[in-house]
């Protein structure tokens, strides 16, 4: 996964760098080296983003509600 993939997964999902931290109870500071292409993001983690990404975006929020 490319920064700019990890960038985009993360809009998709509406999620900010603390946000991703959190949910993977990790420190900020790699999530912020993932995302400046300092650091590699782990391929299950990868894997993990594109699907919850694409899942989101196939069934994104109603904005009728």
């Amino acid at each position: 996964m490319t920064a700019d993939e990890l960038r985009e997964c993360l809009d998709a999902l509406h999620w900010s760098h603390r946000e991703l931290a959190r949910t993977l109870e990790i420190n900020l500071s790699t999530v912020q080296d993932w995302v400046m292409g300092r650091w590699p993001v782990p391929p299950r983690i990868a894997a993990w983003l594109r699907a919850s990404a694409a899942a989101l975006r196939a069934q994104p929020l109603p904005k009728d509600w």
